[in-house]
């Protein structure tokens, strides 16, 4: 017990507030769940809106398909209200990038 006593005090650093996306669907949360099927859920940070979709095959292929009809969806629902999100062909770059 004789190094608690001895040892530095840790410096004190400013608490840094989580920073909160401004747009609907810039940062999402990507799940999948099995119950009796596979699910992908797709939830936004933002809005905390859910899109869920059922799947068959949780491979990279089959995920990125289901993500692009996703975010088509919501940025043709973006569009309506007059807003401009993200170009689809974002995404579909994802699918060169594999780990």
């Amino acid at each position: 017990m004789l190094y608690v006593r001895v040892r530095a005090t840790p410096t004190k650093l400013p608490l840094h507030p989580w920073v909160y996306p401004k747009p609907s669907f810039q940062r999402v949360h990507i799940y999948f769940c099995e119950y009796k099927k596979h699910f992908l859920i797709l939830v936004d940070s933002n809005s905390k809106r859910v899109e869920v979709k059922p799947t068959q095959k949780t491979t990279v292929d089959k995920t990125l398909d289901e993500l692009r009809l996703i975010l088509q969806k919501v940025q043709f629902d973006r569009t309506k209200k007059g807003e401009r999100m993200f170009d689809v062909g974002d995404v579909v770059k994802m699918k060169n990038i594999r780990a």
